[in-house]
């Protein structure tokens, strides 16, 4: 009897490739194609997880699901690398790694699901509050690239 495996190697290359169309399914925002488009993103991105928050919910909390959450994980670095590439250049690699890895965790569905459980914050005010936080993190890494 054939299997998916036929086409793919693993589970993780299978997941991968299914990934673009769970996106598409769903109707996930695209990912921020540079850096004046990243802020711009939490909006629809804040929407789009509150209106599948069931869906989330499982996706957060599903035993053995670590490996899709890896595999969504390295989806959505690899396109925070394409959109802050031309601004982190004057950064060390560490420094670019955690700046990634701060702008993941503001942008991501654990954020966002960390503010409306733990600390009783709205969607709207989450939005807000998200975007707050990343403009004054663009808007200094905007000055240091430029040498200001």
């Amino acid at each position: 009897m054939p299997t998916v495996y036929r086409h793919f190697p693993n589970r993780t290359k299978l997941m991968e490739a299914l990934q673009p169309h769970i996106n598409s399914r769903l109707g996930r925002p695209p990912r921020p194609r540079d850096l004046a488009s990243l802020s711009e993103t939490v909006e629809p991105l804040f929407d789009f997880f509150e209106q599948h928050e069931t869906v989330l919910r499982a996706f957060a909390n599903a035993p053995g699901a670590e490996e899709l959450r890896a595999v969504v994980h390295r989806w959505r670095e690899q396109g925070l690398k394409r959109a802050l590439a031309d601004t982190v250049r004057h950064l060390a690699p560490e420094e670019r790694r955690a700046l990634r890895a701060v702008l993941l965790r503001l942008m991501g569905w654990e954020a966002w699901l960390d503010l409306r459980d733990t600390y009783h914050v709205s969607t709207p005010v989450a939005k807000q509050t998200i975007r707050w936080a990343l403009d004054a993190i663009l808007d200094r890494l905007r000055h240091e690239s430029r040498g200001d």
